[in-house]
């Protein structure tokens, strides 16, 4: 028995990390009025907005993540890989990823 959950053990451990390093190396390009979240960054870093606009956030890669405004003004919650989320946008904000915080962004408003 110990062997079979050794075995169950060390497969998790080479597949989940090679699962992150596959989905590294891949492009998204987000939709308009999104933001993608790929290869452990948002994408586009900066997005311009009007006031009032929903914008979604759609997590494209393989480990979770969250799109946390700075201000508390939206909090996403865990993102799983291929899970969105919208936030109506009224204001310029900046926002991170709460499990990753070197992940930030910023939202700008036009006027």
């Amino acid at each position: 028995m110990w062997l079979a959950v050794a075995a169950v053990m060390g497969a998790t451990a080479v597949f989940v990390p090679l699962r992150i390093a596959y989905k590294q190396h891949q492009t998204v390009a987000a939709k308009p009025n999104g933001v993608a979240i790929v290869n452990f960054a948002f994408t586009p870093q900066t997005l311009t907005v009007r006031a009032g606009t929903t914008v979604t956030f759609t997590n494209t890669d393989g480990a979770v993540h969250t799109a946390t405004a700075s201000d508390k003004s939206f909090d996403s919650g865990r993102l799983e890989q291929g899970g969105s989320f919208k936030a109506r946008i009224t204001k310029p904000v900046t926002y991170y990823c709460s499990i990753h915080q070197y992940m930030n962004a910023e939202i700008k408003v036009a006027s």
